[in-house]
């Protein structure tokens, strides 16, 4: 019975929503969903491989804030999502253990962000700390201490967006999580195609329109299985090098969030009924022609001079 606690809890989650007083959305309603992966300490504009400057965050910011303004003015819903990894190696996550990333995740308005292989190197203690410092919810359905059965962390979230359209997300991690902390006897972690679909909840929400994303850290294999078990998913956002757009089984659109902040995606939805349709994926470059956002830069500057005088 236990298996099938979390599916049960998101179920009643939806169930208070569809019961809640709200007026009833237009036929059809719209969203964008931006996001973006492991920044991998790269908080400035940076030299690619193929001879390219990209990145720096408070260009980023200043880009996501532009399609937020224009949404705004329409009515449309942004939520923007980082695929994970706030304390992978790299010299500013070495010297900040993860505080510069996530203060700069706070300063861009996340709607949240799944568990990542390295988030727990420095210990369940420490990620607790970082867990207190963030303004977003850090969420995984499959990974739980082994001395309580409860999760201490949100599973995932469901919202009412201002338009009506019903919003749900749950978070997935990897097998790498446990290879990455000293205290890995200490959880519990579901990812075998059995027992990880019975806590991870994607099912439509009834007669009002819904969108069912899963952030997911756990491989395209495992990815692809989820796609198979479980049903009303319409969106997999997964950590990648490069940022892909595929198609999986049940037609369900499966993207990759690219590293370093060199670019951004977004994925333009359109709900009716029961009907979930991806209108547009679109990967923006983060090139120096952008604007850079002033807070933003600030923050960029401050940490990278730090690092720079120690």
């Amino acid at each position: 019975m236990k298996r099938y606690h979390w599916l049960i809890c998101l179920s009643l989650i939806f169930l208070a929503f569809g019961c809640a007083s709200v007026p009833e959305p237009p036929a059809k309603q719209h969203l964008t969903i931006l996001y973006f992966g492991d920044l991998e300490g790269h908080l400035a504009a940076h030299p690619t491989a193929d001879g390219r400057t990209l990145g720096g965050v408070a260009r980023l910011a200043s880009l996501i804030e532009q399609v937020r303004s224009q949404n705004d003015r329409r009515n449309v819903p942004t939520l923007l999502f980082y695929t994970g990894g706030c304390l992978s190696g790299s010299p500013i996550n070495e010297k900040f253990r993860g505080k510069a990333t996530v203060r700069i995740l706070n300063q861009l308005e996340i709607a949240g962000t799944v568990v990542a292989p390295a988030d727990l190197r420095y210990g369940r203690k420490y990620f607790d700390e970082l867990v207190k410092e963030a303004k977003f919810p850090w969420i995984v359905s499959n990974l739980r201490g082994k001395r309580n059965a409860n999760p201490w962390l949100p599973l995932g979230f469901a919202r009412i967006l201002p338009n009506g359209l019903i919003f749900g997300v749950v978070g997935v991690t990897s097998p790498a999580v446990l290879t990455h902390c000293s205290e890995s006897e200490a959880y519990n972690l579901a990812v075998d195609t059995e027992t990880l679909p019975t806590k991870v909840a994607a099912a439509r929400t009834g007669s009002r329109d819904g969108v069912n994303v899963i952030l997911s850290q756990c491989g395209p294999e495992c990815d692809e299985q989820l796609a198979v078990d479980i049903p009303g998913t319409d969106v997999i956002i997964a950590p990648g090098e490069s940022m892909t757009k595929t198609e999986l089984t049940g037609g369900i659109t499966r993207v990759t969030s690219g590293v370093r902040g060199e670019h951004l995606g977004r994925l333009d939805i359109e709900g009716f009924g029961r009907t979930i349709l991806i209108l547009r994926h679109k990967i923006y470059d983060i090139t120096p022609d952008l604007p850079e956002d002033r807070i933003t830069k600030s923050l960029e500057n401050g940490y990278l001079n730090r690092l720079k005088n120690n």
